[in-house]
């Protein structure tokens, strides 16, 4: 393993970093017959990695000020410092060991997140409440025997925060700890498609208290639990599964209006 900021010194010397567009740091994956390599395109760098130089520790790459795309995979990242990239579009940090990212105080083009599989830190959603453009938010954490080893991200409170996401299409909460704030979920103003909020094995998850929520409104097939209700992957599955949202969040807004109808007679 290496020192990621002294790798990144090394690999792309500072003079050559605002041009860089895209950024692509990944790991070979067994049996794929990939060799460690770099490839350079016109503003695009690319890595694939092997076990021994797999990177770790803290990644700063606010030098980085025309990065639109990142994607650094399956490496041992801890902390990754994103400030001044404020054209970014797409970060992809999958399969890490992030507890924290640091974002630019502005990003209006961002659209894609994917955080899945680190070890965040105990934290609410309110860090991505201002990127408004988001459509695809991956937080959760889908492997159980990271799980096992208590390393899952530790998101929490409500999702209240990504009430001002219009855009959101695509959202994973999996083995997290946000635990309400079903009625603000934003799918009555797009087309969310996908949501994943099963506890996938970890005990005591207080995503689990979403689920509670959705008792009396999941339309679940026949021997179907709530835990693989929430957790289904499958796209089609999952317009079934928003409806069901759509139709808890009519509810609650009609049985708001109810509660308030006495004080305004």
């Amino acid at each position: 393993m290496v020192n990621a900021q002294n790798w990144l010194d090394t690999n792309i010397p500072f003079n050559q970093r605002g041009n860089v567009r895209k950024l692509c740091i990944s790991k070979i994956l067994p049996n794929s017959g990939e060799e460690t390599q770099e490839l350079q395109e016109q503003n695009s760098r690319f890595f694939v990695l092997d076990d021994a130089t797999r990177l770790k520790g803290n990644l700063d790459l606010s030098d980085f000020t025309n990065l639109e795309e990142v994607t650094i995979i399956h490496q041992l990242i801890n902390y990754l410092v994103l400030t001044n990239c404020e054209r970014l579009k797409v970060v992809d940090a999958t399969n890490n060991l992030l507890k924290k990212v640091t974002w630019p105080e502005r990003a209006p083009q961002l659209y894609s997140i994917h955080l899945g599989n680190n070890n965040f830190d105990t934290a609410n959603l309110a860090e991505f409440s201002d990127f408004t453009e988001l459509s695809t938010l991956f937080l959760g954490t889908n492997d159980s025997l990271r799980i096992n080893q208590g390393i899952y991200n530790r998101w929490n409170g409500s999702l209240w925060y990504l009430k001002g996401l219009k855009k959101l299409n695509d959202l994973d909460l999996n083995a997290t700890d946000v635990e309400n704030g079903l009625e603000w979920l934003p799918i009555s103003e797009n087309n969310m498609a996908y949501f994943t909020f099963g506890n996938k094995g970890r005990t005591n998850a207080k995503v689990d208290r979403l689920k509670e929520t959705m008792e009396d409104d999941a339309s679940l097939g026949e021997g179907e639990t709530m835990e693989q209700w929430a957790a289904n992957e499958d796209f089609e599955y999952n317009f079934q599964k928003i409806e069901s949202i759509r139709s808890f969040q009519c509810y609650y807004a009609a049985e708001q209006l109810q509660n308030l109808a006495p004080n305004l007679s």
